[in-house]
């Protein structure tokens, strides 16, 4: 009974890390693409009105998908606290009804297959939406990142070609 509680404690610390790392990432991500943001803004005066624009709009396209994913992964964490909670709970008054410390008109070896049939099937879950969520973060980040440097690159070749004529 206690090795089972050992172990569903090292896959929560697993999943706990692999969250934090992706917030971390995000956050990173965010602090990077603001200091972008300040940077390229203030060269306006050798920028086209339309090129400026463009780069506006892909600066407030890029806050609203970062605040998505910071939305989802905050969801994700919520929902890890909770069930960790819920399971470490379980585990406690299952250990507590083997024990003799509670009394309830349950077999808790039966329980226990229960509990940890239900925890598997809810590791499977939250891993494969932990790694979609992942992978449509990195597809965002992606897609948004070479639609800046699109930008970047035109607003290059506009300025190198006005020099030309």
């Amino acid at each position: 009974m206690r090795s089972m509680e050992e172990v569903w404690q090292k896959q929560m610390r697993s999943l706990q890390s692999s969250l934090s790392i992706a917030k971390k990432s995000l956050a990173l991500d965010d602090s990077q693409r603001n200091s972008d943001a300040s940077v390229n803004g203030n060269d306006e005066k050798e920028t086209s009105w339309e090129t400026h624009n463009n780069f506006r709009l892909h600066e407030s396209n890029r806050g609203r998908s970062m605040s998505a994913g910071i939305s989802v992964i905050t969801r994700l964490a919520e929902e890890f606290e909770q069930r960790s909670q819920v399971f470490g709970d379980d585990a406690k008054f299952l250990v507590e009804v083997k024990s003799g410390q509670a009394e309830a008109s349950l077999d808790p070896d039966s329980e226990l297959r229960r509990l940890k049939q239900m925890f598997e099937a809810w590791k499977k879950d939250y891993g494969s939406r932990l790694r979609e969520t992942k992978v449509i973060l990195n597809k965002l980040g992606n897609e948004e990142g070479s639609s800046a440097d699109k930008v970047r690159k035109k607003w290059w070749g506009r300025r190198n070609s006005t020099r030309m004529n």
